[in-house]
């Protein structure tokens, strides 16, 4: 091969290799980022949806019967059986500050991480979806006007997405410390 032929060709491997390895090298920071993808089981109370991430969730049973305890918090709507251990039933429109519908809870949600912590109790149980990040949007007002720290967000098909880790670990749900 020509030396001046050889020169240029090997000029032109060499700007290939800097190229490829200035792609290769890219900062990973200079990615977009990914949307975190939340399973989310959701809920109704009344005429309002709710959704937590299923990871949250232990168990969803029909309970046979919600037997109140005297002198607690007013959410704390009883306790239940569940295989043999005494479980908490709260009641999420009581615990958000919203009148309850009087419609009676056929369903409970068993929250927990490693163990059943409580149960929360729902009307109906609907679906397992998934959702984008981008699909909450922050909550000024929560479900007629409750609290909001224990909402994650909302979508715009008006679906309350709760913070399960929040649930598991608000003191205001410890029963030992009611």
């Amino acid at each position: 091969m020509h030396p001046n032929l050889r020169r240029r060709f090997d000029e032109h491997v060499q700007a290939v290799l800097e190229e490829r390895a200035r792609l290769l090298a890219r900062s990973i920071a200079s990615e977009p980022q990914r949307s975190k993808i939340w399973e989310l089981l959701t809920f109704r109370l009344g005429q309002e949806r709710y959704a937590v991430e299923t990871r949250f969730v232990q168990k969803v049973f029909r309970p046979t019967e919600i037997s109140p305890v005297p002198r607690t918090a007013g959410f704390l709507k009883g306790v239940t059986n569940l295989r043999g251990e005494v479980l908490a039933g709260m009641d999420l429109s009581s615990f958000l500050g919203r009148a309850g519908n009087g419609n009676q809870a056929e369903w409970v949600l068993v929250f927990g991480d490693d163990r059943p912590e409580f149960g929360l109790l729902a009307e109906t149980i609907e679906e397992v979806i998934q959702r984008k990040d981008e699909e909450l949007f922050p909550v000024r007002n929560g479900p007629m006007h409750a609290s909001t720290d224990l909402i994650r967000g909302v979508t715009a098909d008006a679906l309350f997405v709760l913070d399960g880790e929040k649930l598991l670990n608000d003191p205001r749900l410890m029963i030992d410390e009611l």
